[in-house]
């Protein structure tokens, strides 16, 4: 018998080794098997900062003296608010508005005059001062104070996200390790890891009228202001192979 060429016994050999190779390609293209996972964490946290806005309403007939009125009550109390030194102030214009107001009769709109409106948001982290600052807005006869928002400093809400992070995380793989052990399979290495949620900042308390309010400082009452908890959730995402 004739002996077969090289080139031959080099197509015999792949044609041999095919199935074996599609086998194993098979094989490599299979997903691998996971157990995915997700876990929770949730925590109380004490807020550490509180946020009040103020702001001077002035209606007149007169553009310029509504106008002056508003920026001689929100300066006067813009400085006092100033001199309380609150801790950790943050004091900013929040709004400064003028514009016209209108009445309708007899199906005919009349212009009534103008309203000015120059608001002042105040922040600081001692929550037992905001009563102080309602006390202000009193003695200076503003007639809005709105906005009362309790929060999370940057720095405290980062610290108790990343607290609840590692918690979550360990959360996750308890629970796929109790999957595993409960179908006889060993857990294997984390393959995926995905968080979500955090610190959301909450939304503030309805604003409050003070129109009417006696203006002498020693007649008004500073309230206590009740900083309560907060809470923050995170949740993980876990894919691990299974051994």
């Amino acid at each position: 018998m004739r002996s077969l060429s090289r080139s031959s016994l080099l197509v015999l050999l792949f044609v041999l080794m095919l199935p074996v190779a599609t086998a194993n390609a098979d094989e490599d293209d299979r997903e691998p098997r996971t157990i995915n996972t997700t876990g929770t964490c949730s925590k109380e946290v004490v807020p550490d900062r509180g946020r009040l806005q103020l702001t001077a309403v002035v209606d007149d007939k007169d553009l310029k003296v509504a106008n002056a009125k508003a920026t001689d009550q929100y300066e006067k109390l813009r400085i006092d608010i100033l001199a309380m030194k609150l801790p950790d102030a943050e004091i900013k214009t929040s709004e400064y508005v003028v514009q016209e107001q209108w009445d309708y009769a007899d199906s005919r709109r009349v212009r009534r005059g103008y309203q000015a409106r120059m608001g002042l948001s105040v922040v600081t982290s001692d929550l037992s001062r905001l009563g102080d600052v309602m006390a202000m807005a009193a003695k200076h006869n503003i007639p809005e104070v709105s906005q009362l928002q309790l929060f999370l400093s940057t720095a405290k809400a980062k610290e108790a996200e990343r607290s609840c992070l590692a918690d979550a995380a360990g959360d996750a793989r308890e629970k796929a390790s109790k999957l595993a052990a409960g179908i006889g399979v060993k857990l294997g290495a984390i393959q995926r890891l995905d968080a979500s949620g955090g610190y959301t900042t909450p939304t503030p308390y309805p604003q409050s009228s003070m129109r009417g309010m006696v203006a002498a400082s020693d007649a008004v009452v500073s309230p206590t202001v009740e900083a309560g908890r907060q809470t923050i959730d995170v949740t993980v995402s876990a894919s691990f192979l299974i051994e």
